[in-house]
């Protein structure tokens, strides 16, 4: 058990890196086992990501993107932060509709040159090469997301994400942590949102 101080310390080192805690919390969903139940996008743990993420759990959306604003949600409300990120169901949007203010956004040929990851950055990727170079453009067009757990250099980006597979799907039954993520050489990743948080109470 922990004492009081190393409760303390955990938690000072949780608010200093949110990120972590966020992979944390869809790695905790990921080992539970957290799948589709009862149709396509359903389910009683995937209707409340949804929800969580900022989505409408009875349009059944696709919930990559929706899971990964609810892991930093769920992460954050714990440690009392806000995430400023602008929430999306749409994977598209979620790379285009951030600001200075909201969050930072990390080209991927920054990071194939050397650039850092942190935890709990989301990994934006279109489906196919063609929609990267859409949605790197400013345009519409379908991805899917996950979060970072853990690149320390490399080809592989360890992640964790929803409405995928233990595979290379952006279209799965449910939350999967995933060693072998992402290469980073994949040419249809398109970079990564790093979300700016605010403080809502003092530690």
């Amino acid at each position: 058990m922990l004492d009081a101080l190393q409760t303390a310390a955990a938690f000072a080192c949780l608010r200093a890196e949110p990120g972590v805690a966020a992979a944390m919390v869809m790695r905790s969903w990921a080992a539970l086992g957290v799948r589709e139940d009862g149709g396509k996008n359903r389910g009683r743990w995937v209707d409340a990501i949804i929800e969580m993420g900022g989505g409408d759990d009875e349009d059944a959306p696709a919930w990559c993107a929706l899971a990964c604003c609810a892991a930093w949600y769920t992460a954050c409300h714990a440690l009392g932060l806000h995430p400023r990120v602008v929430a999306s169901g749409g994977v598209a949007r979620l790379w285009q509709r951030q600001t200075v203010e909201t969050a930072t956004l990390i080209p991927v040929s920054a990071v194939r040159e050397g650039a850092a990851l942190q935890a709990g950055d989301i990994l934006i990727r279109g489906r196919d090469e063609a929609g990267a170079r859409r949605i790197a453009a400013g345009q519409s067009a379908y991805g899917h997301a996950e979060l970072v757990v853990r690149y320390a250099g490399g080809e592989w980006i360890h992640t964790a994400g929803g409405n995928t597979t233990g595979g290379d799907s952006a279209e799965g039954d449910g939350v999967y942590d995933k060693p072998r993520g992402h290469r980073v050489d994949d040419a249809r990743i398109v970079g990564f949102v790093r979300p700016l948080v605010r403080t809502l109470v003092s530690a």
